[in-house]
C-alpha cells in the first residue's frame, strides 16, 4: 500500500513539474 503511495505521489510530481516548465515556457515566448 505504501508502495502505490509512493508511485502516486511521484507521478502527480512529475505532471505537476511538466505542467509548470509548460506554463513557464509560454510565458517566456
Amino acid at each position: 500500500a505504501a508502495e502505490d503511495h509512493l508511485v502516486r505521489m511521484f507521478e502527480c510530481g512529475m505532471l505537476c513539474a511538466l505542467h509548470a516548465r509548460r506554463v513557464t515556457l509560454s510565458k517566456l515566448v
